[in-house]
C-alpha cells in the first residue's frame, strides 16, 4: 500500500519515517511562491552538493568484480569527489555517469525502535524514483536500485546518468528525486546492508 501525502506526514510525526532536514513547507500557502514537496503519493528530496565521478581510464584497466566485495573501497579508489559549484552548478554531459546523494538523511526504523505513537502500526519501506521534469530531458536517478528497505538509515545514493541529447545542469539543493513510501506486511528482522548509515555517494 502506497502512502498518501497525509499518511507520509503522519509517519513523520509518529517516527516511522525520519527525514532530516524535514522537507518544507508541509502545505503550500495561497499566494506563496513556495511549493510543497509533498505530492499526493510521494515527497521530494534534494541533491547534495557533492558528486562522485568515476575516472574512465581507471575503470578501463581490468574491469570490476562486485562479487569480491569491497564496493565502498573500490568506488572511493576509482572515483573523484566533485563539489557542485553553488553558482554554476554541475554540467552533466550526454551519457555521463556520476554518483550523487540526497541532501536529506532518511531513516525507516524497525518496530523495536518505534516511538509510543508508532506502536501497532506497520513498518515502512520506500522507493526512490526520478522526477518527470528531469526525466523528460533524459536524466535517470537510479540504475535498477530504487529500493530503500525497512530498517534503513542514511542518505540515499543516486546513480545519475544523462541519456538525453543535451547536457543537463545539476544544482545542489534542487529537488532531484521523489520518495514513495509503502507499508510492510509482517514484522521484518534486522539485516543491515553494507551501505547502512552511509554519508557519501560511494557508501562510506
Amino acid at each position: 500500500m502506497i502512502l498518501s501525502n497525509s499518511a507520509i506526514l503522519e509517519a513523520l510525526d509518529d517516527g516511522r519515517l525520519v527525514i532530516e532536514p524535514e522537507p518544507a513547507p508541509r502545505f503550500a500557502q495561497p499566494n506563496d511562491e513556495s511549493k510543497s514537496p509533498y505530492g499526493t503519493t510521494a515527497v521530494d528530496l534534494t541533491l547534495s552538493p557533492v558528486l562522485q565521478k568515476p575516472e574512465p581510464e581507471d575503470l578501463a584497466t581490468g574491469g570490476l568484480d562486485p562479487s569480491r566485495g569491497g564496493v565502498v573501497r573500490t568506488l572511493a579508489r576509482l572515483s573523484d569527489s566533485v563539489d557542485i559549484d553553488p553558482d554554476q552548478g554541475y554540467e552533466l554531459q550526454q551519457n555521463e555517469f556520476v554518483l550523487g546523494m540526497t541532501a536529506e538523511r532518511v531513516a525507516l526504523p524497525l518496530p523495536d525502535r518505534f516511538t509510543a505513537d508508532a506502536m501497532g502500526k506497520p513498518s515502512l519501506a520506500a522507493r526512490v524514483e526520478g522526477k518527470s521534469s528531469y526525466a523528460r530531458f533524459g536524466l535517470i536517478v537510479h540504475l535498477t536500485a530504487p529500493t530503500i528497505h525497512a530498517g534503513w538509515d542514511g542518505n540515499i545514493t543516486l546513480e545519475l546518468r544523462n541519456l538525453g541529447t543535451q547536457s543537463i545542469r545539476l544544482q545542489a539543493g534542487e529537488p532531484i528525486c521523489q520518495l514513495i513510501l509503502e507499508e510492510v506486511r509482517g514484522v521484518p528482522f534486522e539485516n543491515r546492508s553494507q551501505f547502512h548509515e552511509q554519508q557519501s555517494p560511494t557508501g562510506s
